[in-house]
């Protein structure tokens, strides 16, 4: 006799709101033990095999078996998480071999050893920290990481410099790649000033495919001092809200959503004195929120990350839109959207 199934689901929605924290927890773990890089190298595997293959050793008779369950984990979907990591097929007599699938390709090593995957995972402690304090960053105002850990995150950032220079390379790498493919916009622009550009990782790849182009890169002076070297990039220590190096085109990348509306109007207005000939544009490249009738959830899931972890404002695009008119440019555009991020034009005649 078949066995009577009662299954209610809202009440599944309600646990996978409660538990979805152990998808990056559970991320984290794989990449601690070189799951991923074992998979792509030997796979399809068994837990059983992986933990012959894992980069310490075993002491645990149950490991396995706690495997197999974290691999399950990641070879799930659900409406939140539809793309999973792994590939789970059911091998005779009830043993399952895992392989991966598109979406883990993130989380392996580049040619520096760094993955995106290591950034995002090693960052679920500081986020969980961080939105316990939602309701007062609503109510009081601040952001939750400084209520946390005494600083704002842009501090943090800069202290851990050095670790982290990789692994954004490594993400500028994959977004760089993915804009290029589908923005042409800097091909009219001789000399473009990256705001806020870091060591320069950015500008590399788009002087990498404009070989006309020359590249500035201004950031605080402890960054800029550390610059990458390239032929046609000059770095330059300096504050952004009160000079920008001339050129005919700037570019904004993941600046604006840091700021509030009325100190990103005050920084395209210093963009706007240092475009002195030429065609005279600020490119601004930044994550956006889309309309709630949109639906789109990840991203207001991420709008929530933002306001809660280090004060950021996630805008639509009518709000970044209306930021380039306030500060006074001729012209402003929707150019396209690469992902989570939305690429616009602010233009002088």
């Amino acid at each position: 006799m078949a066995p009577i199934v009662s299954e209610n689901a809202e009440w599944f929605s309600v646990l996978g709101y409660t538990t979805i924290m152990a998808y990056p927890f559970a991320i984290q773990a794989a990449l601690k033990l070189n799951v991923f890089e074992i998979l792509h190298q030997h796979g399809p595997l068994s837990a059983q095999q992986i933990t012959h293959l894992l980069p310490r050793p075993v002491s645990n008779p149950r490991a396995p078996a706690l495997l197999d369950r974290l691999l399950h984990l990641l070879s799930s979907s659900s409406p939140a998480l539809p793309h999973p990591l792994l590939a789970a097929s059911l091998s005779p007599p009830s043993t399952f071999l895992y392989s991966l699938l598109p979406s883990a390709e993130y989380f392996l090593k580049d040619a520096h050893g760094v993955s995106v995957g290591e950034y995002l995972s090693n960052r679920s402690i500081e986020l969980v920290n961080s939105l316990r304090h939602l309701d007062s960053v609503i109510v009081d105002g601040g952001d939750g990481f400084h209520k946390e850990f005494g600083h704002k995150v842009s501090h943090h950032i800069a202290e851990h410099a050095d670790k982290l220079d990789g692994v954004m390379a490594s993400v500028t790498a994959m977004l760089m790649k993915q804009i290029l493919a589908v923005y042409d916009g800097f091909k009219d622009v001789g000399t473009l000033v990256d705001v806020g550009g870091s060591t320069g990782y950015t500008l590399i790849h788009i002087l990498d495919k404009y070989p006309h182009l020359q590249g500035i890169n201004l950031d605080q002076p402890h960054i800029a001092a550390k610059g990458l070297p390239h032929p046609r990039l000059k770095h330059v220590g300096g504050n952004m809200l009160e000079s920008i190096p001339a050129g005919d085109g700037v570019l904004l990348k993941c600046v604006l959503h840091d700021w509030e509306d009325d100190e990103c109007v005050t920084l395209l207005q210093t963009c706007k004195k240092a475009l002195t000939s030429g065609c005279r544009k600020v490119v601004v490249v930044d994550f956006y929120a889309p309309d709630l009738v949109d639906g789109a959830v990840p991203k207001h899931h991420f709008a929530i990350v933002m306001m809660g972890t280090h004060g950021g404002k996630l805008r639509t695009v009518e709000e970044y839109m209306s930021l380039g008119q306030a500060a006074g440019f001729t012209e402003v555009k929707w150019v396209c959207v690469v992902n989570e991020y939305a690429v616009l034009e602010f233009l002088l005649s």
